[in-house]
C-alpha cells in the first residue's frame, strides 16, 4: 500500500512542474529547465543505490515470510502461495541487483540479464562472476530450488494466471537460499539488517 505522504509530495511536484509559469519580469533571466530539457528516467532503480536496493530486498523477503505464514497449507506447511513465491523471488532479484550495483553495473547493464533483468539465474551467475562467492548446495537442493523458482518468476507466472502444469519449489529450501544470498550481500553493501533463516514448521 502506497504511503499517502509520498504520493502527496509527488502530486505537488507534478503540479509545480506542469502549472503555467509566470512571465519573467523584464530585465531578469531564469535558469529553470523545462520538462523537455530534463533527461528522462530509465526506471525506478536509477534513483536508488546498492544500499537502497538492499533495503527493498529486506522488506520484500520479510513480507514473503509473513505471506507464507498466512497462507500455509495445513496438509503441507512447506507449500507456499503464488504471492509468497513472487515476494521471495523479487526479494532475491533485488538482493542480487544490490550487489551488482555495488560492483559498478548500471541499470542498463542489469536489464540485459535476460527477461528484461528478471532472470534470477543470470543475475546469480553475474554476481558470482563478480566476486559474490555465494555457493548454493546441490545436496540440499538449494540450486535446484532457485532454478525451479526462476522458471516461473522470470516469465511472471506468479503475477498472471497461466494454464498447464508447473513446478514450485519447497519454501523451506528456497527461504534458506534467500537468507544466504541476502545476508552475504547486505554486509557487503553496508546495509546492517540481517535475516534469520526462514523455517516452515
Amino acid at each position: 500500500m502506497r504511503r499517502p505522504g509520498i504520493w502527496q509530495k509527488r502530486d505537488q511536484r507534478l503540479l509545480a512542474t506542469t502549472a503555467p509559469r509566470a512571465k519573467p519580469t523584464p530585465g531578469t533571466t531564469t535558469n529553470r529547465k523545462t520538462m523537455s530539457d530534463q533527461k528522462p528516467s530509465t526506471g525506478a532503480i536509477d534513483r536508488t543505490s546498492a544500499i537502497g536496493t538492499a533495503r527493498f530486498a529486506y522488506e520484500f523477503l520479510s513480507a514473503a515470510l509473513h505471506e507464507h505464514a498466512r497462507a500455509q497449507d495445513p496438509t503441507d506447511p512447506d507449500i507456499s502461495s503464488a504471492p509468497g513465491l513472487y515476494l521471495i523471488g523479487h526479494g532475491i532479484e533485488l538482493t542480487l541487483k544490490a550487489y551488482l550495483l555495488g560492483q559498478g553495473m548500471t541499470p542498463r547493464d542489469l536489464r540485459k540479464l535476460g527477461q528484461n533483468g528478471h532472470d534470477l539465474m543470470k543475475a546469480f551467475d553475474a554476481a558470482n562472476s563478480r566476486g559474490l562467492g555465494c555457493q548454493l548446495s546441490d545436496e540440499q537442493g538449494e540450486l535446484a530450488a532457485l532454478e525451479v523458482l526462476n522458471e516461473s518468476y522470470a516469465v511472471k507466472e506468479f503475477e498472471y494466471i497461466t494454464t498447464g502444469a508447473t513446478r514450485w519449489p519447497r519454501f523451506s529450501v528456497l527461504s534458506s537460499v534467500a537468507c544466504k544470498l541476502y545476508n552475504s550481500v547486505a554486509s557487503r553493501v553496508g546495509y546492517n539488517k540481517m535475516l534469520a533463516v526462514f523455517a516452515s514448521d
